[in-house]
């Protein structure tokens, strides 16, 4: 395995802590070696998805409705249209509430297609994909009663409070908003009343982190590689990324394709980051408690031995975020591979994060980057990485708005901060809150970008940078 460091100038530890301040938008470039493109951002307090050069100054920007904010997911597609997951709310979704809604608009931000879920249990979770026939492919909540869930085995002591838990799907819609394809986590369920834990294609539904949380599982993020034709599933609850097989549907036929995804066919083909969760390696043991910026504290105590010492285990993953497919035939490096960001929340001996590259066929990490101070990096919430044409990697630390660039040995090569945050668009911060779920470059030669007009203006805090 490939492990190296970088030096960052934005230190993510010290400015949780109201320790560090700093300008926004881009602090560092070193335009011989970045990536060129065009970089894709928008966060819940600004109701504007922006697309910026590598000096930060916005050549495009596609406004939403008044009432409305990103809540996950955005893309640019390669006829130039933005998809997004919206709610009609000024945050994100409550995990009982309303659903997000999947919107795609085209260069000039006039709606094209909408979607809002008939019935409550596939309401939109947090991201989407647009499958090569055209179709939606999105992560749902789901619904069911805790008594639904102490049937399928899971425990009183993991339901406290919880009159009805969310068990993650995917579902998958035509341009008519028809469902033709679904899957769900609730399908391969086992308990030790009900089955075998050990079995890997399976995942115990007892496996939890957040002891009260209804949203047991926690999914953030999916991706679809077309090659192979599988679907990867991240849990930050369980510290795993699963990998499952979408050549079970049947679009002549969508209910005999729905129950194949829901028999044996749709068990899990492969997964990785926290092997003792199926019996396959050491369990980690992590009693300590703290407060979690999104979820309050967090009773550890409930789950781990507080007289055993921490330990890792063999467990790498921690509340990891965002994990991709590295594209096959583009000539990527690590291409179809899977990039996920290591938020590290509870790793031992103490929390910080990384990005790192894993061998889907082996699900052993391959390569890895971390900061030179490894505890100045430290997101807890949400981020993604993406590998660039030119084999370098962004990352996007999400809970500080971080995005930066990496080269293959690690060296820092572009650094931003975005601008949005709580209080309003910034120039400089200090510990405002500036959450942001993901980032996304698009080279220059990008099939949505052709023939777009894409003059720079000002950056989004208003300044006015020369070439």
């Amino acid at each position: 395995m490939i492990s190296c460091s970088g030096e960052l100038q934005f230190d993510e530890a010290a400015y949780a802590r109201g320790k560090f301040e700093s300008d926004t938008e881009v602090i560092f470039h070193d335009e011989r070696r970045a990536h060129n493109g065009y970089t894709l951002i928008c966060n819940a307090y600004t109701p504007i998805t922006y697309l910026v050069d590598m000096k930060g100054r916005v050549v495009h920007q596609w406004p939403l409705p008044e009432g409305m904010v990103i809540w996950a997911n955005f893309m640019l597609l390669e006829n130039g249209h933005l998809i997004r997951a919206v709610v009609e709310r000024e945050y994100a979704v409550k995990k009982g509430g309303p659903c997000s809604i999947i919107q795609e608009v085209d260069w000039d931000n006039h709606l094209l297609w909408e979607y809002r879920p008939e019935k409550d249990i596939y309401r939109v979770n947090r991201d989407m994909r647009v499958l090569p026939n055209g179709n939606i492919l999105y992560d749902c909540f789901g619904r069911r009663s805790a008594d639904e869930a102490r049937a399928k085995g899971r425990l009183d002591k993991y339901l406290i409070d919880c009159k009805e838990v969310y068990p993650i799907g995917l579902v998958e819609v035509n341009r008519n908003k028809e469902m033709v394809w679904s899957w769900s986590f609730w399908d391969h369920h086992v308990s030790e009343s009900t089955g075998d834990i050990t079995d890997p294609g399976l995942l115990d539904i007892n496996v939890t982190f957040f002891t009260k949380e209804a949203d047991y599982l926690e999914c953030n993020a999916i991706d679809y590689d077309p090659a192979t034709d599988r679907i990867i599933l991240n849990s930050a609850q369980t510290s795993e990324i699963y990998v499952i097989d979408h050549s079970t549907a049947d679009y002549d036929n969508p209910a005999r394709g729905i129950a194949a995804a829901a028999g044996p066919s749709g068990n899990f083909i492969a997964r990785f980051g926290n092997p003792a969760n199926y019996g396959a390696g050491k369990p980690s043991n992590i009693p300590r408690i703290k407060t979690h910026p999104g979820f309050g504290p967090l009773t550890a105590d409930r789950l781990y031995d507080m007289n055993k010492p921490a330990t890792n285990g063999d467990r790498t993953l921690f509340q990891q975020h965002g994990p991709m497919w590295i594209p096959r035939g583009q000539g990527l490096r690590g291409e179809g591979n899977i990039l996920v960001f290591n938020n590290g929340l509870f790793r031992e001996p103490k929390d910080y994060s990384t990005t790192e590259e894993y061998d889907c066929r082996t699900g052993k990490m391959v390569w890895a980057f971390e900061g030179k101070d490894k505890y100045a990096l430290k997101s807890w919430l949400m981020g993604g990485a993406q590998r660039l044409s030119n084999g370098n990697t962004l990352i996007c630390g999400g809970q500080h708005g971080h995005i930066y660039e990496v080269i293959e040995t690690g060296e820092v090569v572009w650094e931003y901060i975005v601008p949005m945050s709580k209080d309003g668009i910034r120039q400089r911060v200090k510990g405002e809150n500036i959450t942001i779920y993901n980032a996304r470059r698009y080279s220059p030669d990008y099939p949505g970008l052709a023939g777009r007009d894409l003059t720079p203006g000002a950056t989004i805090a208003g300044r006015r940078v020369r070439d």
